[in-house]
């Protein structure tokens, strides 16, 4: 039981969260313009695989991701929607991502928190740069399918913890993402059904910790995470898409 709480996704946004890990939380950029639906086909227009990729791109990411051909096609048109959504610029800046979890591409996924979302961009965005291009995209989006793998998943899930990118998961950042997730339930089903006191979240993390650390350094490396997964799978079950997300844009 002390390890719902890691694979439990309730929405929230980082806040005061990731700073008592320690990193310096996504602040919202001031909307540039009024965010226009990201599931509508209207505007901003949509993106053919051909104008954007070549034969060998579209060939390349087919045999980098666990997407075909004809799915990849589909999410260059999801990508032309969402980054043309506030800013036709070509590439999904974090206010488009953000605003894209509000709109309809939230549907494809099973209730992930702004919290994850808010990681998700920084784990996409795999250079750094503040943006998503279309293969950050892509690749991003393959760990979610049916066929990636468990390792695969375990990489990710690692990443969403560890904030700092250090290799490590430390207390504060699992703290700051639980704490994150809950604070964020409680204020969307306007309860306290998944409140708990100080003590007993603190209770809940070191039992965690004395199961995944077993080394007793008090950091959790990606091999011991990845043998807690094996031993509790649940922890990635959420990290899947709904097939409604491949089979074309709305």
């Amino acid at each position: 039981r002390s390890l719902q709480f890691l694979y439990f996704i309730g929405p929230h946004e980082m806040g005061n969260c990731g700073a008592k890990a320690g990193e310096k939380p996504h602040t919202e950029k001031k909307s540039r313009t009024q965010p226009k639906p990201v599931s509508k086909p209207t505007k901003p227009k949509e993106q053919e695989a051909g104008s954007v990729l070549s034969a060998s791109q579209r060939q390349q990411l087919a045999k980098e991701t666990h997407f075909t051909l004809s799915e990849i096609d589909v999410l260059v048109s999801h990508y032309g929607y969402l980054s043309a959504s506030m800013d036709d610029d070509g590439v999904i800046d974090h206010e488009e991502w953000s605003s894209a979890f509000k709109g309809g591409i939230q549907e494809a996924f099973k209730n992930l928190s702004h919290t994850l979302v808010d990681r998700m961009f920084d784990i996409f965005d795999g250079d750094g740069n503040g943006s998503i291009d279309l293969e950050e995209f892509i690749k991003g989006l393959s760990v979610f399918s049916k066929t990636g793998t468990l390792k695969e998943k375990s990489r990710f899930a690692f990443k969403l913890y560890d904030i700092n990118k250090d290799g490590y998961i430390t207390r504060d950042e699992l703290y700051a993402i639980v704490v994150g997730s809950l604070k964020e339930a409680n204020e969307k089903t306007d309860s306290s059904s998944v409140a708990m006191s100080q003590e007993k979240l603190d209770q809940m993390i070191d039992s965690t910790f004395r199961e995944a650390d077993i080394n007793g350094d008090g950091r959790i490396d990606f091999d011991e995470f990845e043998l807690m997964v094996t031993r509790h799978e649940d922890i990635v079950a959420n990290i899947n898409f709904r097939d409604s997300i491949l089979k074309g844009v709305r």
